[in-house]
């Protein structure tokens, strides 16, 4: 190298203008740098003064590609032959048809000719290019204009894969001077057309499948089974549930409570166990029900579904304190009838339900005195329909309910106990007890407000109480269908009373893991569903209106429960209202793409 050389440093031209041990150069702009020697590439060795002196210069490119085939030139050939000479400024000139032309490719030092085959090719897909952003560009102009045509459809692609959050980036909202949001790109996509209200992104923008399993599902276990079909056995459930994984029966003292005998189609590292695994839980979304096993596992084994029910069945007997005594582990046929919760309900003062009424009264009163907290804030079924059309249905406070959700309890801490006994790794689920000294008052106000005393639940293969329950020792275990950490809890109590290995320590806590990597998705995008599909319902019903509780204050804003929504929201303060006082509201703002809402009230003479 030489003072005054043309060197190539990083695709960019420079000029030498010092050697020593290393090498200094002259940028565009004036600025200087010290190289190694092999950080350059020699062009021509010049002079240069300076850059500005490099001109450019008429070449016939086609014609020197023609003469050049099948030939192996330098730069200073390729140079001479399209440019008619070998100076600085053609030197430059010819490095810049490498790559950046259809008919050279390579480096300064290693220049291959392009083949008629390759031109060809390369040159209809530049002429493609060309078309497309020609296509992109009369696209944009029509979407600024807030029109487009059919044809256009596809290109929405990239507003779409923003909206599902499946791409950080989107051209159109960059074109069109909006931030590059999902909810900037559901915004722009409902203005168009080209969503409706029925698109709910939430479930993509948390990486779930809207697709059930169809992992293959194992033999079915024939292992001789208890006849308990003599028992009349009732799976309560709301109107509409498909997949009834627990049932309850009364046998004199003995409560039994039935679970779905999923663990026989799901055992340990089968294809559909490692499936489940992966998704957590069911997804549970207004418009669907996305199964962490195949339908088919329902299909088989829901209770109810068939005259008679295989089922891993829990009987359970008490002591004076209704503290769990005796407790029976079984593989079951069971005779299930099922009910609604609103049908039980009118059944509970005769024949088998008035009998498991007043033992699960009896456990409840028990958790209780032991610091059980029930929260008692409104709930709501929303159902979505192909069409789109939301219902909103408020759950009832029904004895019935209150009477499964104990039995279902005393089973998994029958679950629990039934594992540390015989030193049976589980997931156990604790929590710390809350922070107040007594248990919340029944007005709304008090309920809401005890929220923040309530710690977080945790699961764990070290057994611990849980506080929020009132119970010692517990471990979820009766939707072994619809819920991971269940189906683990009926694995390795089915194996065991099967005489068959169970999971070590480290080998539940290792799903335990996967389970909670996942399942905060499942629950985010349900919530976030729901809240879509009651906005949903409110843009179809603008007349709604309905009863806000005020139950406290944020920072200025003052906190309202909306019952009939089961829906938290945030109002300006009223100074004349008291805790629980009651104000009518109606939707006044309704943005679908924030998920947001702001409701106004309606003064009534």
């Amino acid at each position: 190298m030489e003072k005054g050389n043309l060197v190539l440093y990083k695709h960019n031209p420079a000029i030498v203008t010092a050697v020593a041990d290393k090498i200094d150069i002259v940028l565009k702009g004036g600025k200087s740098k010290k190289v190694r020697d092999k950080d350059i590439q020699l062009l021509h060795k010049g002079p240069v003064a300076k850059l500005e002196d490099l001109t450019e210069t008429e070449g016939q490119v086609e014609e020197g590609w023609e003469l050049l085939l099948g030939e192996k030139p330098d730069l200073e050939e390729l140079a001479s032959l399209i440019f008619g000479e070998y100076t600085p400024s053609t030197a430059w000139q010819a490095y810049l048809l490498l790559n950046r032309t259809v008919y050279f490719k390579g480096t300064v030092d290693d220049i291959t000719v392009c083949s008629p085959d390759e031109v060809e090719k390369a040159t209809a897909e530049q002429r493609a290019k060309e078309e497309e952003e020609s296509r992109w560009l009369d696209f944009m102009e029509r979407l600024k204009r807030g029109s487009f045509l059919p044809e256009d459809k596809p290109l929405f692609i990239d507003l779409e894969n923003m909206a599902y959050k499946k791409s950080k980036s989107s051209r159109i909202l960059s074109e069109l001077g909006k931030a590059r949001t999902p909810e900037n790109a559901h915004k722009t996509l409902l203005e168009l057309g080209i969503w409706d209200y029925r698109i709910n992104p939430w479930p993509n923008r948390f990486e779930l499948s809207l697709k059930s399993s169809s992992a293959e599902l194992a033999a079915f276990d024939e292992t001789e089974r208890i006849d308990l079909t003599h028992l009349p056995a009732f799976a309560i459930d709301d109107e509409g549930n498909k997949d009834p994984d627990d049932a309850i029966s009364i046998e004199g003292e003995k409560m039994w409570i039935h679970i779905a005998d999923a663990a026989s189609l799901a055992p340990p590292d089968s294809e559909a166990d490692i499936e489940a695994s992966r998704r957590g839980a069911n997804l549970y979304i207004p418009e669907t029900t996305v199964s962490m096993l195949p339908p088919e596992a329902t299909e088989k084994l829901g209770l109810g579904l068939h005259d008679v029910s295989p089922a891993f069945s829990f009987g359970l007997t008490f002591d004076l304190d209704m503290n769990i005594d005796e407790i029976s582990l079984v593989l079951s046929n069971v005779k299930v009838t099922r009910m609604t919760y609103e049908e039980a309900d009118k059944q509970l003062d005769q024949g088998p339900l008035k009998e498991i009424f007043a033992i699960t009264n009896r456990y409840r009163a028990r958790r209780f005195a032991n610091g059980a907290v029930d929260l008692n804030l409104p709930e709501v079924k929303i159902r979505a329909d192909k069409e789109g059309i939301v219902e909103i249905r408020s759950l009832p406070e029904l004895q019935s309910r209150r009477m499964v959700t104990d039995a279902m309890l005393m089973a998994g801490n029958a679950a629990a106990l039934y594992a540390i006994r015989n030193e049976i790794p589980v997931p156990f689920a604790t929590q710390p007890k809350p922070d107040f000294d007594k248990a919340p008052e029944s007005d709304p106000a008090s309920q809401f407000a005890s929220r923040k005393f309530m710690k977080r639940s945790r699961m764990s293969t070290l057994p611990e109480g849980h506080g929020g329950l009132g119970l010692d020792f517990y471990a979820r275990a009766t939707s072994p269908l619809r819920r991971y950490p269940d189906l683990i809890v009926l694995q390795q109590l089915r194996n065991h009373i099967s005489g068959k290995p169970i999971l070590n320590e480290d080998q539940v806590t290792e799903r335990v893991a996967l389970f909670e990597s996942v399942s905060g998705a499942v629950v985010s995008a349900e919530r976030m569903s729901n809240l879509h599909w009651k906005l949903v319902y409110l843009i179809q019903n603008p007349e709604w209106k309905g009863k806000a509780v005020f139950v406290g204050k944020k920072e200025k804003q003052a906190v309202f429960l909306v019952p009939a929504l089961a829906m938290e929201i945030l109002m300006p303060v009223k100074k004349d209202l008291p805790l629980n006082g009651e104000i009518i509201i109606t939707p006044d703002v309704i943005d679908l793409a924030s998920l947001d809402v702001i409701f106004k009230e309606i003064v009534e003479n």
